[in-house]
């Protein structure tokens, strides 16, 4: 059957495979754009959404993209993106591609693993809340390490003017090795807010 398609696909403009269903949902980064999809319709910002997912499977954001708009013109489908979910569930045994079956485990983080709560300290969830009411006053989706860091210092009794085994300032690379913890990790020496989305709503909720 393979063959089959591989041989109808050089028929085709370009010489390229035309993907079946069973190939995207083969595809890590199409599993990744219905996860987006799936997100977004229970009321999650798409670009955080894409942000998150596209960080977690080490991918672009264009990746995702891409493997929406495959998603969109296969037309034999005739259903909405969300609902891919479901039919890959269907799947039977070794054909089926999820996260939990062979084919999709070297992929597994869509969604980022908890973060034990044994290994959260009380100066872990203070960085948090401190971060956290930043991007909410200054309103910003994306900043520089250098300015969250100024702005961690610049907060009234800042605890991060002395912080560390050595006692010194916050610095960038003192940032990022705490924030690692809840596997966030600075993008161009930069950090956007929906990175903070699982560890925000996970240990500042309550």
């Amino acid at each position: 059957m393979a063959q089959k398609r591989r041989k109808l696909g050089k028929n085709n403009q370009g010489g390229r495979h035309t993907p079946t269903a069973q190939d995207l949902l083969n595809r890590p980064a199409f599993m990744g754009a219905l996860e987006v999809e799936k997100r977004v319709s229970a009321g999650e910002s798409y670009y955080e959404a894409r942000e998150e997912i596209a960080q977690n499977l080490k991918i672009s954001t264009r990746t995702l993209e891409r493997n929406k708009l495959a998603g969109q013109a296969f037309s034999a489908m005739g259903q909405p993106m969300a609902s891919w979910q479901t039919i890959a569930h269907a799947l039977p045994g070794e054909t089926n591609p999820l996260w939990h079956s062979q084919a999709y485990g070297k992929t597994s983080a869509i969604a980022p693993r908890p973060v034990s709560p044994s290994t959260v300290t009380g100066t872990d969830i203070q960085l948090l809340k401190h971060l956290k009411e930043i991007f909410d006053e200054t309103g910003a989706l994306k900043m520089p390490s250098a300015d969250l860091v100024a702005a961690l210092l610049a907060k009234a009794n800042s605890p991060w003017n002395t912080c560390g085994k050595s006692s010194k300032p916050m610095t960038g690379k003192l940032l990022a090795n705490k924030l690692t913890k809840f596997r966030i990790r600075p993008r161009y020496s930069s950090y956007c807010r929906a990175h903070f989305h699982a560890a925000f709503n996970r240990h500042l909720s309550q």
